[in-house]
């Protein structure tokens, strides 16, 4: 009847290491999260960008001035 015990204990050892694994790809899924922050990133980049060209019409306006 011990042995009997023992393979009960084993398969709940097993499925504790079950649990674990799915533990492991919500894991996988977070580091998907910060991807996509990565790629919010790269779009605040981009309007500052917008932001420079802006400026290059700031200086177009005083070259009009000067030859005025």
């Amino acid at each position: 009847m011990c042995c009997c015990g023992f393979f009960v204990r084993s398969g709940e050892r097993s499925v504790g290491s079950g649990e674990r694994s799915v533990g492991s790809g919500e894991r996988s899924v977070g580091s998907g999260e910060r991807s996509v922050g990565s790629g919010e990133r790269s779009v605040g980049s981009s309007e500052r960008s917008v932001g420079s060209s802006e400026r290059s019409v700031g200086s177009g306006e005083r070259s009009v001035g000067s030859s005025g």
